[in-house]
């Protein structure tokens, strides 16, 4: 089977021939999940550069997905093989994915070898997969639109060798985009519309809507510690996609104000659509504060959302937002060292500094996947970019080089995607 690895130093995103995972010897309720789509997150980003001890498997870090269960080892309660399915990757489970989880449960899932989703197929527990809604009969919904493909522009026929930029090509001419390689997106890949099984309606929803699933589920335990909202103000700093998410919830539950902020342009305007009463382009912090004051009479936000992570200067800034009294919320993960911190603003200001990591697993996966099947949560702005698995590696340079283009990547299996 095709899989990602990353390079151990960080220096690369390579597709390799893996072996396909078996249920046979592992603990009862394993399951074998075929891949039908599993998106890019921050962290998948940074893992790539920096990647953990754990990232060095078959799959790497992806953990966004949804699939089919293809074999289960003995019987299972939860699911059964044919059902489609929210599911989370063994990579993914170890690193802490364990709230709500039986202890026997979890200890089974965690001795499962090693695996991420970034591959066409990985193994899960029954009690780390969540039943999506079955697929809709031909014709039942309307079709979606087509979503944009990507692909590696073919090499001219009398091109020089490859740019130094670029590693050798890959069996399939996938070349591994290295951190080097700067090189605008559209001007190496060639686009078409398309989506194939990902577009096909579950419930009325578009398979390819439940990956946001998974991190919608974490944003749920972030906001059971906000406590009311209702006609609060609510700053979120950063747009990506779980940005974006907070960004509709806090209007969902209420806020009074829900101002989103970003460099982007781009995603500033798929804020509106998710709902922002008010969008502040980052230019720089002292004129995100000023419009931010301005917004809250000269008081700052009730509650501000960090979203970005894995650089210091964004917490520093949220304090310059919040008002006295209110609360900052780190949910973007922080860099894995020391980082300055403004003790004094922190204490004069009497702020509720509030950490957000890791979902109460059975809880809020469920609830995410019923909040994307009933629509009272709309994703489809978020998912403007579809790869093939095979081309994950430009997928990845994408996402790390190319953020005013594409806000949610998804990569897919080709035969997924009708190729």
């Amino acid at each position: 089977m095709e899989a990602v690895l990353f390079d151990a130093e960080g220096k690369g995103t390579f597709i390799v021939e893996s072996v396909r995972p078996s249920v046979k010897g592992q603990p009862m309720g394993t399951v074998l999940v075929r891949t039908l789509a599993v998106s890019l997150c921050g962290s998948d980003g940074w893992c790539a550069m920096h990647p953990r001890g754990i990232d060095g498997c078959p799959g790497a870090s992806g953990h966004e997905v949804v699939g089919i269960i293809e074999e289960i080892n003995g019987e299972s309660t939860a699911v059964a093989v044919g059902d489609y399915v929210l599911a989370l990757s063994v990579n993914y489970i170890i690193g802490g994915i364990y709230r709500g989880v039986d202890r026997a449960a979890a200890a089974a899932a965690s001795s499962l070898p090693n695996g991420g989703a970034f591959a066409e197929y990985f193994l899960s527990h029954d009690s780390h997969v969540f039943k999506l809604p079955p697929p809709d009969a031909p014709g039942t919904h309307p079709p979606h639109p087509p979503i944009p493909i990507f692909s590696l522009a073919p090499e001219p026929a009398n091109s020089a060798s490859p740019s130094p930029a670029h590693s050798p090509p890959l069996h399939n001419g996938t070349v591994c985009l290295g951190g080097q390689v700067r090189a605008e997106i559209g001007a190496i890949t060639t686009q078409r519309a398309g989506g194939g099984a990902l577009l096909h309606t579950h419930g009325g929803v578009p398979l390819v809507h439940f990956v946001a699933a998974q991190p919608l589920g974490t944003l749920l335990w972030l906001f059971r510690k906000l406590g009311c909202l209702v006609g609060r103000t609510v700053a979120v700093l950063g747009q990506g996609q779980n940005g974006l998410l907070a960004t509709q919830l806090a209007s969902n539950f209420g806020a009074r104000l829900v101002i989103a902020i970003d460099p982007n342009a781009n995603r500033l305007e798929c804020a509106r659509r998710m709902k922002a009463t008010h969008v502040v382009a980052a230019t720089s912090p002292a004129e995100v504060a000023a419009r931010v004051l301005e917004l809250t009479d000269n008081k700052g936000c009730d509650v501000v959302l960090e979203m970005v992570g894995h650089q210091h200067d964004s917490v520093s800034q949220c304090f310059d937002l919040v008002t006295e009294g209110g609360s900052i919320v780190v949910f973007g993960v922080p860099l894995n060292e020391p980082m300055p911190f403004p003790i004094t603003r922190f204490f004069r200001k009497n702020v509720h500094l509030i950490g957000s990591v890791f979902p109460h697993t059975i809880d809020d996966f469920s609830l995410a996947v019923s909040l994307i099947a009933q629509q009272r949560v709309s994703v489809d702005p978020l998912f403007t970019s579809l790869f093939s698995l095979t081309d994950c590696p430009l997928a990845m340079h994408a996402f790390q080089h190319c953020k005013g283009q594409h806000i949610k990547i998804v990569v897919a299996p080709r035969s997924v995607l009708g190729e």
